[in-house]
């Protein structure tokens, strides 16, 4: 059942220690702008590196992990939690590593 938040997905490959600054980035500027009324789901493509674990003991409030074990890409990853986001307005929100 849909409800009235924001539903951001980030998929994350080999994110490592950049991970979790990037999503307490994400979830301060929502926490101004729409407090408690958003929800962020990142999917893990493929287990290569911590950064599910990292993710997971940072404890981010309106943060959850998805995740599976080999990598499928992108698109993969966005329509595997797709039916999951509980939020009326959807974000695909992209994190490049430079």
């Amino acid at each position: 059942m849909k409800n009235n938040k924001l539903s951001i997905i980030v998929p994350a490959y080999r994110q490592g220690d950049t991970l979790v600054k990037n999503i307490r980035k994400i979830t301060s500027v929502l926490e101004e702008v729409a407090p408690n009324a958003y929800e962020v789901i990142v999917v893990e493509d493929g287990k290569l590196d911590n950064s599910f674990e990292l993710l997971e003991k940072a404890n981010i409030p309106h943060v959850k992990l998805v995740g599976y074990g080999s990598n499928h890409g992108k698109g993969y990853a966005v329509r595997m939690v797709w039916r999951e986001a509980r939020g009326i307005l959807l974000v695909l929100l992209m994190l490049v590593r430079i």
